[in-house]
């Protein structure tokens, strides 16, 4: 299908439904692996030479990997064990402690996990876990949570205590016809001492499920029609009125909406973020100081654009992320919370251009940086430690 233009300022497009992240144009022809080697970047924010809050990154493709890390003035990149499974976020990190903690999907379908203090361990086993799509990841307290899809488009739910794996096994919603299930894998976030998780039903309708040392029964958020084979996403907030913000794709026309918790109640009319903002691509979410929010998604002109959301109900028109040269992304961006001054961090995988990152303060993306050796990456994950 052809692409056709909805806006021409910013020029965002409708719906390529055999498009997505699976689509040609995110091949890398002979670019497959991931060469990486020490970076050093500067010019971040106005204090960034002072600063030692770090960034860290994972990223690479079906045959290798890389870990990235460090102060912005200072981010090294290395080789990593390991590969990345196909999809759109195959890797997801948390903070948990004075650290960070990932999992990564690797081209099998194993699960593996890095923790992080100021570079990535070598990726070890999730016990037996193997999963088809995409990992989600949230912290409760000094525990991270791992919620995952299954060869059986079943839900499972683990948990990282202690610098080790339970049996990654738990069923969400629990056992026998109780376990919840998807076409695609779930959203995880945390609110208190509550695990949420959001996704797709099989009737096309958004679902949020809840933990607090045992699953409660799935809710059916009847006026939130979902494209049930894209992912929604989902955040803790910071801040504001609400402790969560969902976004995912509406059923048929693929357009941005996004639904928000407050005191344990989810909104019931869902917000859309523009006419004009569709996708066929997972969506990326980060918090922002008061309780407002930051959404980026990649159009399908397979470039990234970002709309902000003021913690009420007005998100502001799509915007591209990079001005005058927008750049061609191979997949979803990664976005996280900010250091140094900046409110968040963003992070893309370029057409023939490697992985580059921008920072994100009052309402502007800086200039866009590499971060060398890494021209074959497909995907990136990014994080950040205070």
């Amino acid at each position: 299908m052809g692409l056709a233009a909805c806006s021409s300022d910013p020029q965002i497009f409708g719906p390529s439904y055999d498009g997505g992240s699976d689509s040609p144009a995110q091949n890398d022809g002979a670019k497959n692996d991931v060469v990486t080697s020490d970076v050093v970047t500067t010019d971040v924010a106005s204090d960034a030479p002072s600063c030692t809050s770090q960034i860290a990154f994972i990223g690479g493709n079906g045959t290798s990997a890389f870990g990235a890390g460090g102060p912005p003035s200072n981010i090294v990149s290395a080789t990593i064990p390991g590969t990345l499974l196909d999809v759109p976020k195959p890797v997801a990190i948390t903070r948990l402690g004075s650290g960070l903690l990932a999992v990564i999907a690797q081209a099998d379908g194993t699960l593996v996990s890095s923790p992080y203090a100021t570079s990535w361990a070598d990726p070890a086993p999730v016990a037996s876990a193997k999963t088809i799509d995409s990992p989600a990841l949230a912290t409760i307290s000094q525990t991270g949570h791992l919620v995952y899809q299954g060869a059986d488009y079943k839900y499972y739910h683990a948990q990282y205590t202690q610098s080790a794996w339970d049996s990654a096994a738990d069923p969400v919603g629990g056992s026998g016809s109780s376990q919840s299930f998807g076409a695609k894998a779930p959203a995880a976030a945390s609110a208190g001492s509550d695990l949420v998780i959001v996704q797709g039903g099989s009737d096309s309708y958004l679902y949020d499920q809840t933990w607090n040392g045992s699953w409660q029964g799935a809710h059916k958020q009847g006026s939130a029609g979902i494209q049930n084979t894209i992912s929604p996403a989902e955040i803790a907030l910071s801040g504001g009125t609400s402790d969560l913000l969902a976004a995912y794709l509406r059923n048929a026309d693929y357009k941005v909406m996004a639904v928000a918790r407050s005191a344990g109640t989810w909104t019931s009319s869902p917000m859309q973020i523009d006419p004009n903002a569709f996708t066929n691509d997972p969506l990326a979410l980060a918090p922002l100081p008061g309780g407002k929010a930051l959404l980026v998604f990649r159009g399908t002109d397979q470039k990234p654009y970002f709309s902000t959301w003021d913690g009420a109900s007005t998100w502001t028109a799509p915007a591209p992320v990079v001005t005058n040269a927008n750049p061609s992304v191979l997949s979803a961006p990664s976005i996280a919370p900010g250091v140094c001054g900046a409110d968040a961090i963003i992070a893309w995988a370029e057409s023939g251009g490697g992985v580059r990152w921008s920072t994100f303060t009052s309402g502007t993306f800086s200039s866009p940086q590499s971060l060398a050796g890494t021209s074959g990456a497909k995907s990136v994950a990014v994080a950040t430690l205070p």
